[in-house]
């Protein structure tokens, strides 16, 4: 048997993603000398396991991976309280952390840089808010673009966040919590950022095939990242929805 500790806020994600398994909330980083660890034969801090099972590049690569499964009927009923129609392409947008400080501040865009990106997708593509703890000036620019803005607390309720994740064709975010739940449910993504540790060295992020990242260096334009992400969209809904393509060539003009 396996028991899995995790985040209390994650309990209900994971267990959904591993359900054969016993998850409960972590109660202590530390558990050694608690009577209830007691009875069990290993345990392993879980960002260990890596280094134990995906040791070579290889292993890293051919790895086998689960995902979790969209709910086309959750999406429908979206398509029906929006008033969108069945062929909409929803795509899913975040622009930042919840703590942004001087040394993340150049790895967010504003919620202002939506706004040319939604001017320069097809009118069948619909964009919806995946971003947690959104303030009252965001609220009114999303307003006025017209975005969806599902009333969730998305910082708290992430077993609801990843079903509005999962039900999106392309999410757009930087490397937050948004960019797991987009991998974990194998939506195709675009993130960005400078190279961190967690791209393992590599290029294109090593843990989910679905992400594509841009690298960006620290002193990078925020109106050209604006420009790269409406790009990436538009390629990306050509190849995806062939019949939809009437703002590509203007675009790249």
């Amino acid at each position: 048997s396996v028991r899995l500790l995790v985040h209390p806020k994650l309990v209900d994600l994971v267990s959904g993603w591993y359900p054969e398994a016993s998850v409960e909330p972590l109660i202590a980083l530390d558990c050694r000398g608690m009577a209830e660890f007691t009875n069990l034969d290993y345990h392993m801090p879980i960002g260990d396991l890596p280094a134990v099972f995906m040791d070579t590049p290889d292993k890293l690569q051919n790895r086998r991976v689960r995902f979790m499964r969209s709910d086309p009927s959750f999406r429908n009923t979206i398509l029906e309280t929006m008033n969108w129609s069945s062929e909409s392409i929803i795509v899913g947008v975040s622009w930042r952390s919840s703590h942004v400080d001087v040394s993340r501040s150049n790895a967010y865009i504003g919620v202002q840089m939506l706004e040319f990106v939604k001017n320069n997708l097809p009118t069948n593509v619909q964009l919806m808010c995946l971003q947690y703890r959104l303030t009252d000036d965001e609220r009114t620019v999303l307003d006025e673009l017209g975005v969806y803005i599902p009333a969730v607390d998305f910082f708290n309720e992430v077993l609801l966040h990843g079903k509005y994740v999962g039900i999106c064709d392309f999410v757009i975010t930087p490397g937050t919590f948004i960019k797991q739940l987009a991998g974990l449910f194998d939506v195709p993504t675009l993130s960005w950022g400078e190279n961190g540790w967690s791209s393992l060295g590599r290029r294109e992020y090593p843990w989910y095939r679905s992400i594509a990242t841009l690298q960006i260096e620290r002193d990078h334009s925020l109106s050209s990242l604006a420009y790269q992400l409406s790009r990436w969209l538009n390629i990306a809904i050509e190849h995806t929805f062939p019949k939809f393509n009437s703002s590509r060539e203007s675009l790249l003009k």
